[in-house]
């Protein structure tokens, strides 16, 4: 049991009864100042639901006393449940009690869940949330299956596509290892007009070895329709690979389908000391020996 709290709660619960519920004179003032200290103090001491629900009951049904008695709004506003203040939203909000709509959501989507604030997105709306902020914290994409879906919906409602494609970064980072799924679902953007600028940027934040060869190799997928600029991918794709090419049995195949030009080779590599000649014309030349 919570002793303190449960102290602090009798002392503020004694002084409630004994009060009448208008606060009419000087001393009445006084009295409604310390219920409120009494009550403010026990909910901060307040560790379970039960022990905040207890000094909500209270609290609940005379803040508007407490307001009147000169009692600070912000320590009034957390003398009150979320639910409560949805409940009564407009009157709160038109008393001395600031409400923070973004932080009642947020504060809802805990107790009620995301489901409720679906319900009530037209309310959410008039009460100054944004729908980018409500898509954010009650979809969640999981799967290219929830893409496919849940964007369709969040675009009737007016969400932002730019804002859907952040909220399905960690489908593609999850993804990452297999470029074949990460083109897949950055062609579902692609397809709904993204900007090219936004999927290219991504592509060049988050291009593991594995994406890197897929983009070079360019079959059967073709990533420069998100805009990259393969002059930008040359080099690194180059030093990745540069063991393949002065083996002993250099992978001339891999160079080929890569269409990567004798000068470019050398100026992408960055060489300090000249290849012997025979080493370059294996390189490039596979009927040498």
């Amino acid at each position: 049991m919570n002793q303190k709290f449960q102290i602090m709660f009798q002392i503020a619960e004694s002084s409630f009864e004994e009060l009448p519920r208008v606060c009419r004179t000087p001393a009445y003032v006084k009295r409604y100042l310390d219920l409120h200290d009494a009550l403010y103090t026990a909910m901060t001491l307040a560790r379970t639901k039960a022990e905040r629900g207890r000094v909500y009951r209270i609290s609940q049904t005379i803040w508007s006393e407490l307001l009147a008695a000169g009692a600070n709004p912000s320590e009034v506003r957390e003398l009150l449940s979320p639910s409560y203040i949805w409940r009564h939203y407009d009157k709160i909000k038109a008393s001395k009690v600031h409400v923070d709509s973004y932080e009642l959501m947020y504060q809802l989507i805990q107790i009620k869940g995301r489901d409720f604030i679906l319900r009530n997105l037209k309310k959410f709306q008039q009460r100054g949330v944004d729908i980018d902020t409500i898509a954010m914290n009650c979809y969640k994409i999981e799967t290219k299956h929830d893409l496919e879906v849940q964007c369709a919906e969040m675009r009737v409602l007016g969400v932002n596509l730019t804002t859907i494609f952040v909220m399905a970064n960690q489908l593609l980072v999850k993804e990452s290892p297999k470029p074949a799924n990460v083109y897949c679902l950055l062609y579902f953007f692609y397809q709904q007009n993204l900007s090219l600028g936004l999927i290219a940027a991504w592509i060049k934040d988050h291009c593991n070895p594995k994406i890197h060869e897929s983009i070079m190799a360019a079959d059967p997928l073709d990533w420069t329709i998100f805009g990259i600029n393969l002059d930008d991918y040359r080099p690194i794709w180059v030093n990745m690979n540069f063991q393949d090419f002065i083996s002993i049995e250099p992978n001339l195949k891999k160079l080929q389908s890569l269409s990567i030009s004798f000068l470019s080779f050398l100026i992408f590599s960055k060489f300090t000391l000249p290849l012997d000649m025979v080493t370059i014309l294996r390189i490039f030349s596979p009927k040498i020996t």
